[in-house]
């Protein structure tokens, strides 16, 4: 009878230890994100590479997620960078068209001629692209971060489906002492 118990209880180790080393992640691989780039391990993946990573993410195609969130995250750096751009550009105009307007006052009001209206069409032509430049920068910064925190979601969940593992213990469970398999 006590063999019979050993080797019950030694088959039960082996099935259990072969469950669990069915269920046991691979712990190297470790996914983070920085703006749209996803790294493996430190290393960079490659856009194709990061859609095969996401292709079977838990059971569930995530590829289509990573393509949308990297276009919007792109699309809101576009933004910034073309807004930063634009106000920069109609700053310059009209600070450029105010200095000559100042440079021509005096002679101008000296000879009782009115401002050339090419002067007054630099200033609103600035004073529109800032404008403009401000809305793209104020839509373009909100997009980036949502974007990229959707991307560091992403890869996050992928590290804590990858990340569960199969545990065996022995000890105290509900009905007495035994082998617990948690997973």
């Amino acid at each position: 009878m006590k063999r019979f118990l050993l080797l019950l209880i030694a088959l039960l180790t082996f099935a259990s230890a072969t469950a669990y080393a069915q269920y046991a992640p691979d712990s190297k691989v470790h996914v983070t994100s920085r703006g749209a780039r996803i790294f493996c391990n430190g290393e960079r993946l490659s856009k194709e590479e990061a859609l095969t990573l996401f292709s079977d993410y838990g059971g569930l195609d995530r590829s289509e997620f990573y393509s949308t969130y990297r276009k919007g995250y792109r699309t809101g750096v576009g933004l910034s960078i073309g807004g930063a751009s634009a106000i920069v550009l109609g700053t310059m105009t009209t600070g450029t068209a105010a200095v000559v307007a100042v440079v021509l006052a005096l002679p101008l009001a000296a000879s009782d001629q009115p401002m050339p209206k090419a002067l007054n069409a630099c200033i609103y032509t600035g004073a529109a692209l800032s404008s403009l430049g401000s809305l793209a920068l104020l839509a373009g910064i909100p997009t980036s971060i949502v974007y990229r925190t959707r991307i560091k979601d992403l890869a996050m969940g992928y590290n804590s489906i990858s990340s569960k593992k199969a545990e065996l213990t022995f000890g105290p469970t509900a009905s007495g002492m035994g082998l617990a398999l948690n997973f």
